[in-house]
């Protein structure tokens, strides 16, 4: 770690000595209908709030250029019957040229004078059709925001009705299990996108293979989704890979305490402006090994990300998008017996996994007065998880404790066709067809030393979904969404009608309201669903769909064009969630339990209900803040029994985050950006510990298994990020150093039975992961 920060330093003093001015760089950026995608074409983008005005009118295909010194800007896009469109943090780099893409909403009305106000672009997200329990979430507040990390989840958890642990990824969106999350990469279901994935929680990881080099903002849901998300039960990420630059060739390398990155994007043509866009990361954690746990040490990851894009073909496009990541970590056992406090000091683990997911899309646009747009993909996705883990002996030899094969292949189909029948109504009516194969084979040892069987199946199975949105404009200030979702999951043989309906309304030019609702469900892990009894034969095919009904209330006021101010209550009643048949657990509370193999019954529920609140301001003047809290209960039973509290029922989470922007030297040049976030957390529910039990059973043992009756106190948590740039001709430098939970708060990781002090210890860790990185664009 010393050499590595060595060669960082020496870099950071090289680079301070150039003074030369940066010289101009570019905006390059299309526009296109919100509705339809179709270009707009003669659109004029403005440059906001300088002495000299810039602008530019987008092209034919709806591209246009502005050329600019570097810096923070702000545009304005205008066209004839569209809604005003700003664009805010507009960042522009000597190195790179900046890409945007500017979606305009049509003006079905003539607005009054009390509604004309600009669309500010980061309040709207870009599924338009939703209005409310969602946000638009920017790679670049990834990167600016402390405990961002450049990871989506992680910059999750500051936003309201999100909760999450230091120690990995996995998000609680009121009140919910983190598997209930869906993650969509370009319209497809994608597995799990984490390095080392559900190892410690179903839904989370350690760090994200989503790297914002390649990354497209994103659109971030948390309640009563639209009819074009299914198998979605708690909230939605809808990923993107933005479009490579089709003008200039422009590379980055970065190097840091985690790892290698590097990136490069440019054009495959100029004359079609296709381009290619291409990630590629690696790292050891070597440099950070003495701040990780003892099981982090030998960690090793990898992940790529592509997009290839071709446009303008016969008025339409088509993309190539990838993702991969591959992982190896694991722990040796302690061998000297003096410090083999724990059974897990026993412990010895390899872990290797692996994900890939890509797909073949094209966008298609048909002349006529329904303006019609088909978007049809191809994409196959893949996992695999491959876990062995052996104890010690007393006479120290290994002996086998359980295996993990969990290894899935998908195909998928998807189509969709927008259409506007008129300028109130537009609607998306789609298909997704999902082929899932399989190939799963978990043992664990009951007796010492004998694996016995849990899962071994191989096969395949079907998850497919029709859908239709419509959106109507019933005035000047009212929208009515309206959506249903048809799904049938082959494998239970279940089918599911679910409704979806939003309505908002614009009370004046800075007050709106509205409400939503929507039926939602998703599939277990599939291994659940073929546990073995005793006869070797799947005992849970037929388990149902988890369920849920969300209902959401929204209020926001926009004091000014720099300022959001959000209330939304909402209550969420979940319905057939599974449950064991013996020791009675509910599935909202299952974080990583592999080898649960039990008679599961749909005879659980739960209930959430809360109030999230959001005050943010958006960065102007070097300034920018957000502050969130949330006041919620989380509750579950079972066959209608006494409602109990959940593990997520933290009661309460709150955020703030508070940074600024230093411009140092001549304006653009150089920059530094500071930021602090503080996150304090309800006390989280544990289960009460049979220690007499415990003791004489060898094993930790709940009075009560199915039973979250004691609690923690409080956590105060805390990160920091500091970046700084500096902009030289052709050549940009960034130094950031990042640390997850500065303070070093110790993360609560359960109850361990302590074999030297025979007793129980409760277990924490204080991990703290920092990254002092350096990268060059050029």
């Amino acid at each position: 770690m010393k050499r590595s920060f060595l060669l960082l330093s020496f870099l950071f003093l090289h680079i301070l000595s150039y003074t030369q001015v940066a010289s101009q760089s570019t905006i390059e950026g299309v526009v296109r209908d919100a509705r339809t995608e179709e270009p707009i074409a003669y659109a004029n983008i403005v440059v906001l709030g300088q002495d000299t005005s810039w602008g530019e009118v987008s092209d034919f295909e709806g591209y246009f250029t502005l050329s600019l010194p570097v810096g923070r800007y702000e545009l304005k896009a205008s066209f004839i019957g569209y809604q005003e469109v700003w664009k805010t943090d507009v960042v522009l780099t000597s190195a790179n040229s900046t890409l945007l893409e500017i979606s305009m909403e049509e003006s079905p009305f003539n607005l009054d004078e009390v509604l004309v106000r600009p669309l500010i672009d980061k309040r709207k997200t870009k599924n338009n059709f939703s209005l409310l329990s969602s946000r638009l979430l920017s790679m670049e507040e990834a990167n600016r925001y402390a405990g961002g990390f450049d990871d989506p989840a992680r910059l999750a958890s500051a936003f309201a009705g999100v909760s999450s642990k230091v120690g990995t990824n996995g998000i609680s969106i009121r009140g919910n299990a983190p598997k209930y999350l869906l993650w969509n990469m370009e319209g497809v279901e994608i597995p799990n996108p984490n390095h080392f994935a559900n190892l410690s929680v179903f839904g989370g990881g350690g760090l994200t293979a989503l790297s914002s080099q390649v990354m497209d903002n994103t659109d971030f849901l948390t309640g009563a989704m639209p009819a074009s998300y299914s198998n979605a039960l708690s909230g939605v990420f809808d990923l993107s890979m933005r479009t490579g630059s089709h003008n200039t060739h422009r590379h980055s390398i970065q190097m840091g305490l985690i790892g290698l990155d590097a990136a490069s994007e440019g054009p495959l043509g100029k004359r079609n402006k296709s381009s290619y866009l291409i990630n590629y990361r690696y790292s050891t954690l070597a440099a950070v090994q003495s701040l990780l746990p003892e099981e982090a040490q030998g960690v090793k990851y990898e992940d790529v990300s592509f997009n290839l894009s071709f446009p303008s073909l016969a008025r339409g496009t088509i993309e190539w998008w990838g993702l991969g990541l591959r992982d190896r970590s694991g722990q040796k056992a302690v061998t000297d017996k003096q410090l083999q406090f724990y059974k897990q000091d026993l412990q010895e683990q390899q872990v290797n996994q692996s994900m890939a997911a890509s797909g073949i899309k094209y966008l298609k646009f048909f002349d006529g007065p329904l303006q019609q747009v088909l978007r049809t993909q191809v994409a196959f996705s893949l996992t695999k998880t491959d876990l062995q883990t052996s104890s010690l002996t007393p006479d120290n030899l290994l002996e086998d404790e359980n295996e993990i094969l969990d290894q899935q292949m998908n195909i998928h189909f998807i189509s969709s066709l927008s259409s506007k029948f008129s300028q109130q109504h537009v609607n998306e009516t789609g298909l997704k067809v999902r082929l899932l194969g399989y190939n799963l084979a978990l043992a664990d040892a009951i007796v010492p030393g004998v694996l016995n069987s849990v899962v071994d199946r191989k096969g395949q199975s079907t998850l497919a979904t029709i859908y239709s949105n419509s959106s109507f404009a019933l005035s000047a200030r009212s929208t009515l969404n309206t959506g249903v979702s048809f799904q049938y999951f082959a494998l239970s043989q279940e089918c599911t009608l679910e409704p979806r309906l939003a309505f908002s309304y614009q009370l004046s030019k800075s007050v709106k309201a509205g409400f939503g609702y929507g039926m939602h469900s998703r599939i277990e892990p599939l291994h659940f669903y073929f546990s073995q009894d005793i006869l070797g034969e799947p005992q849970n095919k037929r388990l149902k769909l988890a369920k849920a009904h969300h209902l959401v209330f929204n209020f926001q006021w926009s004091p000014s064009s720099a300022y959001l101010i959000k209330l939304e209550p909402y209550f969420q009643k979940l319905f057939d969630v599974p449950v064991t048949s013996e020791s009675q657990q509910s599935f909202i509370n299952i974080e990583n339990d592999w080898f649960l193999n039990e008679k599961l019954l749909n005879s659980g529920g739960g209930r959430n209900i809360g109030i999230d609140f959001t005050i943010e301001k958006y960065l102007k003047n070097g300034f920018y803040g957000l502050f969130t809290s949330s006041l919620f209960d989380s509750k579950f039973n079972i066959a209608e029994g006494t409602w109990l509290d959940t593990r997520y029922n933290l009661q309460f989470v709150g955020n703030i985050l508070l940074g600024k922007e230093f411009e140092l030297g001549p304006a653009g040049r150089k920059s530094v950006n500071i930021n602090w976030r503080t996150t304090l957390l309800g006390g989280q529910p544990i289960r009460r510990v049979d220690e007499k039990g415990s003791l004489e059973s060898d094993e930790i043992i709940f009075i009560v298994e199915s039973r979250y009756d004691d609690r923690l106190n409080p956590s105060l948590i805390h990160h920091f990020t500091a970046n700084f740039l500096i902009n030289r001709p052709k050549v940009t430098h960034a130094l950031s150093l990042k640390v997850l939970n500065v303070g070093g708060y110790k993360e609560f990781l359960g109850f361990r039975l302590n074999r030297i002090k025979p007793g129980i210890d409760t277990y924490r860790e204080a991990l703290v992961i920092p990254n002092l990185s350096y990268k060059i664009s050029f």
